[in-house]
């Protein structure tokens, strides 16, 4: 049985009654948050960056045994052990994942006498809020709790061509496994932790649940949302520099290693459109219809260069979903 670590901070929200409050939550969805293992085969190009074997944690939220968890923990996955909080272990599959919004789904094989979560509303979550994350880790090996609050609601952009443009910053820092669910203190799930932020302050980074509603039909059918058009993606790893976007790093095999852009080139153009900001870069590039050649204005070591690149869908790349071949797209 999987031991359970509170890290209270009653203190950090001013409410020194909480603990009552937070035990019931903790107890009530004990047996509807799951760890899990992932294994990536080795040749996959995911396994490169975040590792042929990944540990997550994620929550069933409904009776056919359907997981959410965090998109990245599973992309490429060919086996998954889940494991519940009495230890018993059951085989999952990746269902589907949703690289715009960075949530997955995978599913359970034999579904058993589970209990969904109850999911609650994020479109009213307001900086200030309370909050509850529980989520597991192998280190501790135990059930981690924390309280905190919303810090913030902004936009996040990732480097690796990743855009929220609502995701919910909240302290302190839980230091379990990416998929742990937010909850406010009814106990329904608000968000998914996606990433640890600001290792001083100590901050998580969470996806709201409110972007699974309009995408959990499309996932179950077809591994990924169709009724989107697909973005252009390149393989650039990307951050901010004073006169633009600097380069810092490629993945491999990508359009962008393909093109010749190379670690440390400033971005200053995409198709002929001034980028000075990440933001800029990457709703220049969604702007591109997928396998479409256009040019890349960059400088390298004080000198300018114009490269041509064919941006894809990365769903192809990764192999994470269906091909996007609709009508209209």
């Amino acid at each position: 049985m999987l031991k359970t670590i509170y890290q209270l901070s009653f203190e950090h929200n001013g409410h020194g009654g909480l603990r009552d409050q937070i035990v019931n939550v903790v107890e009530k969805t004990a047996n509807t948050i799951v760890r899990f293992q992932a294994y990536i085969p080795e040749n996959r190009h995911s396994a490169n960056i975040l590792g042929a074997v990944r540990q997550g944690t994620g929550v069933i939220i409904n009776a056919q045994g359907y997981i959410l968890t965090a998109g990245y923990l599973v992309m490429e996955a060919e086996n998954i052990q889940v494991a519940f909080s009495d230890d018993r272990i059951v085989e999952a599959e990746v269902v589907g994942i949703d690289y715009e919004s960075g949530l997955g789904l995978i599913r359970l094989l034999e579904a058993g006498d589970i209990q969904p979560i109850v999911l609650g509303n994020s479109s009213r979550v307001t900086p200030g809020q309370l909050t509850i994350t529980i989520g597991d880790s192998t280190e501790a090996q135990a059930r981690i709790v924390t309280n905190g609050r919303i810090t913030d609601v902004a936009p996040f952009i990732g480097y690796w061509e990743y855009l929220l443009d609502r995701a919910l910053y909240v302290i302190p820092q839980n230091p379990a496994f990416g998929g742990s669910p937010l909850f406010n203190l009814e106990g329904e799930v608000i968000g998914i932790v996606s990433l640890q932020l600001n290792q001083q302050q100590g901050m998580n980074l969470a996806i709201p649940i409110e972007l699974l509603y309009d995408i959990e039909s499309e996932l179950i059918r077809f591994g990924r949302v169709m009724s989107r058009r697909p973005r252009t993606w390149t393989g650039m790893y990307h951050a901010p520099y004073q006169k633009g976007i600097i380069v810092v790093d490629v993945m491999p095999e990508s359009p962008a290693e393909e093109a010749g852009i190379e670690k440390g080139d400033l971005i200053t153009h995409i198709a002929g459109n001034r980028v000075k900001t990440e933001e800029q870069l990457l709703r220049q590039l969604w702007e591109i219809p997928v396998n479409t050649e256009f040019q890349v204005t960059l400088i390298r070591k004080n000198l300018q260069y114009t490269l041509t690149i064919c941006g894809v869908d990365v769903y192809e790349f990764y192999n994470i979903g269906g091909s996007n071949d609709l009508p209209g797209h």
